[in-house]
């Protein structure tokens, strides 16, 4: 983890930047940009025929032909059998690439937003989870052996939302459970943080949503990591085939291994590159 710890605190630490508006104004934004072309929605790719100057990738609604292709598949999906659902397959293969991915590991995450009626926060008791101390101002709690060991709000935005994050193995243990386990247990660990009973922040319960990326084929997990032994992995990942199949995602990023949103944007960006150089 060194390394991505030094990239983190090359970009200013480990501060948070959130898109108050939600992450889809991103993808709006990006999608106008690209000029000439199409966004294709509800259309995945089961298989990917090519050969060097030319890509066939087949969907449910037909054929999309290109001279080149940028493959953005989360290291869960790329590591997944043919057979499996939201599996790709590369025809010919691809071995060098699932050698690569092989040596890299998926994170599970279980992240529940709740939106309350009010701030219950605010006035809540200081508990021993909370060292004592007033919520009024809350950014962050953190704990531990609870289901859901980390919370944050909007401040110092002032908003009714929380959101709930579960990683490792307390994600796994969530991994499949149904939307209503998810938020009782959500409840029951606000309970610990905040003194406030759970059925009493049910009643304030406005709406709620629930992400659980390795449940989903399209995803089959949240983020990547290396583990021992892993270092070279990222930038073998990275590499063109035959100046054709060019390679980005967040599982790519050999130049600071920072993971999440930053290094998806950032090698999206070397392979567009890479693309404009091979066709020049």
């Amino acid at each position: 983890m060194g390394k991505a710890e030094d990239a983190s605190e090359e970009q200013g630490g480990y501060e948070s930047l959130r898109v108050l508006s939600g992450y889809n104004r991103i993808i709006d934004f990006l999608c106008a940009s690209i000029g000439p072309g199409s966004v294709r929605l509800r259309s995945p790719v089961s298989r990917i025929e090519w050969s060097r100057g030319r890509v066939n990738a087949h969907t449910p609604h037909g054929i999309i032909r290109a001279r080149s292709a940028i493959v953005t598949l989360p290291l869960g999906v790329l590591k997944a059998s043919p057979d499996q659902p939201g599996a790709i397959k590369f025809d010919p293969p691809l071995p060098q690439k699932m050698k690569a991915a092989s040596q890299l590991e998926m994170g599970h995450v279980v992240k529940i937003l709740i939106r309350f009626r009010q701030r219950f926060w605010e006035n809540s008791k200081a508990t021993p989870n909370t060292n004592g101390q007033s919520l009024s101002r809350m950014a962050f709690l953190h704990a531990a052996k609870i289901p859901f060991a980390t919370w944050w709000s909007l401040f110092p935005v002032q908003s009714n939302l929380l959101v709930g994050w579960a990683g490792g193995p307390s994600a796994e243990a969530l991994i499949g459970r149904s939307e209503g386990e998810i938020l009782n247990l959500a409840l029951k660990t606000l309970e610990q943080f905040t003194g406030a009973p759970a059925k009493e922040l049910e009643s304030s319960v406005d709406k709620f949503w629930h992400s659980d990326w390795q449940s989903d084929p399209f995803s089959r997990g949240a983020y990547s990591y290396v583990p021992v032994g892993g270092l070279k992995a990222p930038k073998a990942l990275a590499q063109p085939v035959d100046e054709t199949l060019f390679f980005a995602g967040e599982a790519t990023d050999y130049e600071s291994l920072g993971g999440t949103v930053d290094s998806a944007i950032s090698t999206g960006r070397r392979a567009a590159e890479e693309v404009l150089k091979a066709l020049s």
